[in-house]
């Protein structure tokens, strides 16, 4: 991607605070799976999306206060690679959702998201 982008190999960093979100017991499910096997807790999801997190996992909100300050130290353009989960944070943070609008968001991860004075675009 660096390459393709002109930027050079080396001298890109990593950031642990921007890893997907730990789904624990539900790791690797699809939501029709996840509904399936724990509908009870499925449901908790549903009414309570910011703080509920499935056994072993996290909440969006714990997700949210995880990626908030790796996003706030950004002082330059910078090239994030993500998954869906931090994705809906991020566009959740810019739009100023609640935490179900923030899970009922589409997270395309074969575009890119730009987010450049508090909009979003995707190309």
């Amino acid at each position: 991607m660096r390459e393709a982008l002109g930027l050079p190999a080396l001298g890109y960093q990593t950031d642990k605070r921007l890893i997907e979100a730990s789904y624990g017991v539900w790791e690797g499910l699809t939501i029709p799976e996840i509904e399936a096997r724990d509908p009870t807790a499925f449901e908790r999801r549903k009414a309570d999306p910011g703080s509920f997190s499935p056994a072993g996992g996290e909440s969006y909100d714990a997700l949210r206060e995880r990626v908030t300050p790796a996003f706030n130290a950004l002082h330059r353009e910078t090239v994030m690679v993500t998954h869906g989960g931090v994705i809906k944070v991020l566009r959740g943070m810019v739009e100023d959702l609640t935490p179900s609008q923030m899970l009922a968001l589409d997270a395309p991860q074969d575009q890119f998201l730009i987010i450049e004075d508090g909009r979003i675009l995707f190309i």
